[in-house]
């Protein structure tokens, strides 16, 4: 049976997006990459213990060594912070869930997509 997501450009990931690993004891449950308006994209998820505080701290030094910066105070909802970090060649949003269904576990969404203009060569085959 041929991969829906396939046919609309949406392709597994390998590796972490832009190189940008996960905190230590990061379990992946999913990643993905397309190119959409000739600007490459790629997200993971990740299951992490640890605290909205140290996560959204790890993310910004990690996306900061890579010239990113956040650009205004996290989002805050409850169970939920959503960070936009921006830089010269690319934007990335972390976005950390609580999720009462894993005891001490947060949800980790994270999706950089590279401003500069790609080529369609760039996409994994």
């Amino acid at each position: 049976m041929p991969d829906p997501l396939a046919a609309e450009g949406i392709e597994p990931l390998i590796g972490d997006p832009m190189g940008i690993a996960p905190p230590a004891g990061a379990s992946r449950q999913s990643g993905r990459r397309f190119v959409k308006d000739g600007k490459l994209t790629e997200g993971a998820i990740y299951w992490v213990r640890g605290s909205m505080d140290e996560l959204l701290g790890y993310y910004e030094e990690s996306l900061g060594r890579a010239g990113l910066s956040m650009i205004a105070a996290p989002i805050e909802r409850p169970g939920r912070r959503i960070a936009s970090f921006i830089g010269d060649k690319a934007v990335a949003t972390v976005d950390l869930r609580n999720e009462p269904t894993h005891d001490k576990m947060i949800r980790v969404i994270v999706e950089i997509t590279v401003e500069q203009p790609v080529a369609k060569t760039d996409r994994v085959r």
